[in-house]
């Protein structure tokens, strides 16, 4: 009897897998957080090449701009196309706190010499995949920003 014991206790087959379901959590969660930032990190890379496109776009129409050009502006930041029906490039556009603000200025070249500045920026909220798994371990990316400057050229 104390032989048979003996053999339970030191029996190691089961060993591994019971490291792995203690370790199998963990490791889940922290994939999850790196797909998330990951995530973050193209949203943001979209959210500028649109900011960057309105304000190429708005820096080559009349100046100051005219709101239909802003609209088509805010449709190249938002959709990634001049088409109002399109679908937004990211989620986000539709909350209540995403902006998107145009703003003019002047670049002073020499003393007498300054050029008309565009000033693109916009603010839009991240929307994770697992937006309760993120909150409930703290996890909050909270808004992405994207912000550009151009030179207006014209016609």
């Amino acid at each position: 009897m104390l032989r048979l014991l003996n053999n339970i206790v030191r029996r190691d087959d089961g060993v591994s897998a019971v490291e792995f379901a203690l370790v199998m959590p963990m490791m889940i969660l922290m994939l999850t957080g790196f797909v998330e930032l990951g995530r973050a990190f193209v949203q943001a890379q979209t959210l500028e090449k649109g900011v960057r496109a309105a304000a190429l776009f708005v820096a080559r129409t009349d100046y100051p701009p005219t709101s239909a050009n802003l609209d088509t502006a805010r449709n190249l930041a938002r959709k990634g196309t001049v088409v109002a029906a399109a679908p937004d490039l990211m989620p986000g556009w539709d909350s209540p706190t995403a902006s998107l603000d145009f703003t003019y200025g002047s670049y002073a070249v020499s003393t007498d010499v300054s050029l008309p500045v565009i000033r693109v920026v916009a603010r839009v909220p991240y929307v994770p995949i697992m937006p309760l798994l993120m909150s409930k371990h703290g996890l909050n990316f909270g808004h992405l920003e994207a912000s550009h400057e151009q030179v207006h050229v014209g016609h």
